[in-house]
């Protein structure tokens, strides 16, 4: 989260020639039924939402998405994303590794 951070402040006092067009996916998942449940992912993912806003980032906010909710973020995101110069997902919630690749969990 630190480092996150740290790559924010360093995206908010470069210097930018001219206008970026940034997009963020913010998705927050806490409300699991089958893995434990976290006690803060939702929290965490509005207080990314606010710090990309003050960045100037237009912020899509998810919270406990299914998988079929999930996938249809991803994919309007997608979208939205082209023609952004700048374009970021960030996701709080349980992750899983399965044979080398990383997946996200929806609730």
């Amino acid at each position: 989260m630190r480092l996150l951070f740290a790559l924010l402040l360093v995206l908010a006092t470069t210097a930018i020639a001219v206008a970026e067009r940034r997009v963020a996916l913010v998705m927050a998942d806490d409300d699991y039924r089958l893995v434990r449940p976290l006690a803060n992912p939702i929290h965490d993912g509005e207080a990314m939402e606010a710090a990309l806003k003050k960045l100037g980032f237009d912020v899509v906010l998810e919270t406990n998405r299914d998988l079929r909710r999930m996938r249809r973020a991803l994919d309007d995101f997608r979208q939205d994303a082209k023609g952004a110069d700048v374009a970021l997902v960030y996701f709080s919630g349980h992750g899983v590794e399965i044979s080398g690749d990383n997946r996200l969990l929806p609730v």
